[in-house]
């Protein structure tokens, strides 16, 4: 169980390759960003006390 988990947003984690994560989710736990990755992944390893719906949003991880 996590704090926090956004989902369904388009993440940008700024990495060297530029990736983009279309369905992806954070989970943050104590202030923490601990997982980014596809939703389905991510939700499969996290539950939260609060989701947020990021559909149609794009996501930067460090700049939550």
């Amino acid at each position: 169980m996590v704090d926090i988990l956004i989902r369904n947003g388009i993440i940008l984690p700024m990495d060297r390759k530029r990736s983009v994560i279309r369905r992806g989710a954070i989970s943050i736990d104590d202030g923490k960003i601990v997982a980014v990755g596809r939703d389905e992944d991510v939700c499969k390893e996290f539950t939260a006390d609060i989701e947020i719906d990021a559909s149609r949003h794009i996501v930067i991880p460090g700049l939550i």
